[in-house]
């Protein structure tokens, strides 16, 4: 009988045969351990952790201005082997520095500050970083994150501006925005009175559209515009009443642009109940240069005809952006976006498909993973996160982050509510605005999902 078979045989000192096939193969392993032994001493050690400096800045409220750091923001490091969160404070100049093995791929960065914006990056690695070349000058291996304010924390930097309206008929609405603010600096209103947020103690100005709805059908959008003004702003350094006679107001020319938006290719959410619209804003504030005119479906069937009104005004150094969108039924919408003012006739037939979270795994918690379909090959992933109406928490991915089941990092802090609104967002053809600053040309947002925080 050769080698080591089941049966316990007994041997001349009372042990079975068993034990003596144990005894062999613990010598084995012994001898195995000793080689591995030698080769971490001849040179096969494990990498070394590699560093990975993050960098902490409020976003921009403008293109002029400086690069403020998140001084004293807490900023936590996820490692990719799924170890222990490591916790750091942001240095007087934002920045914070973690060391990890990355050959595994990337963890997850977060940036919490209470005035900001909760923002986190999954994936995160030198490699990653250095695919985006930050505006900074940082070195490119370096992650830069920017934090927007909270909608709170732009209250206490500005100031209010309301009064009364004095329209040219009872029956129009009036769209109001005010420059150099990034939030809240809009009004709409079919009232007699507005209110809305400016800058404090820098001039401004106001831009406004009366309207009125002039469509019988509510499928389609049909306005007509009653005239455009401009108010210039001397500098406001508390909250201030103004009176606006809309008929007295500085008038703008205005010009009609005309533009199409075609469906996505292949299979599509936007079918009957869809809704269109075209306007050109401000990348830097909630000004509006360009209200809608009217959308109304094609007539192939395709997609959509839009008209927009476009002020004559020059906004400088804030900076002009055409932006078409289809909403589909359940709210789920695709955006396209242009640098400037879109010339007319211009079509975009290049929407993206909004994403989609899996229904039949859909999870009821944040810290469930997250199964997203139709996401659009090539694009990005964006997670965007609501308490209220308040945007709270960003979430920001690579290409690579939608094809695996998403799993959200646990957040720094306990500002969501128990219910919370998440919206999945795909982008694509990210473009540089000069002097600072990007957009993304194509963006696709899912319906908004409810999870338990």
């Amino acid at each position: 009988m050769g080698g080591c078979a089941a049966q316990h045989l007994r041997l001349p000192w009372g042990r079975p045969r068993g034990y003596a096939c144990a005894v062999r193969a613990l010598v084995l392993v012994a001898v195995v351990g000793l080689v591995a032994l030698v080769g971490l001493a001849c040179g096969d050690e494990p990498p070394a952790p590699a560093p990975f400096t993050v960098w902490a800045f409020e976003e921009r409220t403008g293109p002029e201005g400086t690069d403020t750091p998140l001084a004293g923001a807490q900023i936590s490091f996820d490692p990719p082997a799924g170890g222990a969160r490591v916790l750091a404070t942001a240095a007087e100049d934002g920045h914070a520095t973690f060391a990890a093995d990355f050959s595994a791929g990337g963890g997850t960065v977060s940036v919490f500050d209470r005035a900001h914006v909760l923002v986190s990056v999954i994936g995160a690695s030198p490699s990653s970083a250095a695919a985006r070349p930050n505006p900074l000058g940082k070195p490119a291996s370096d992650l830069v994150l920017f934090a927007p304010r909270l909608d709170d924390a732009v209250r206490g930097a500005s100031v209010e501006l309301a009064g009364a309206l004095k329209k040219r008929a009872v029956a129009s609405s009036i769209d109001l925005s005010a420059s150099g603010i990034p939030q809240l600096g809009a009004a709409e209103t079919t009232g007699a009175t507005y209110a809305l947020r400016a800058p404090r103690a820098r001039p401004f100005f106001l831009i406004g559209h009366e309207s009125r709805n002039i469509a019988s059908d509510p499928e389609k959008v049909e306005n007509e515009l009653l005239g455009s003004f401009r108010i210039d702003m001397t500098p406001l350094d508390a909250d201030t009443t103004r009176d606006i006679d809309v008929s007295k107001a500085s008038p703008l020319d205005v010009r009609v642009v005309h533009l199409r938006a075609d469906f996505p290719s292949g299979p599509t959410r936007f079918g009957a109940g869809t809704r269109g619209a075209a306007t050109v804003i401000s990348a830097d504030s909630k000004v509006l240069v360009a209200p809608i005119k009217s959308a109304q479906p094609s007539a192939d069937g395709r997609g959509f005809d839009l008209q927009m009104y476009v002020a004559g005004t020059d906004i400088s150094p804030e900076r002009p952006l055409t932006r078409a969108s289809l909403v589909a039924r359940d709210g789920s919408r695709s955006i396209r976006v242009e640098p400037g003012i879109a010339g007319d006739g211009t079509t975009w037939s290049d929407f993206l498909t909004p994403p989609v979270v899996k229904e039949s795994a859909t999870p009821t918690s944040l810290t469930e993973p997250i199964l997203l379909e139709d996401f659009p090959a090539g694009a990005e992933l964006g997670i965007e996160v609501y308490a209220g109406t308040q945007l709270a928490w960003i979430i920001l991915g690579s290409t690579r982050a939608p094809l695996d089941p998403v799993k959200l990092p646990v957040p720094l802090e306990v500002r969501l509510p128990a219910l919370v609104a998440v919206s999945f967002v795909a982008r694509a053809d990210r473009v540089t605005l000069a002097p600072r600053g990007e957009i993304f040309r194509r963006t696709a947002f899912s319906h908004d999902v409810l999870f338990r925080r």
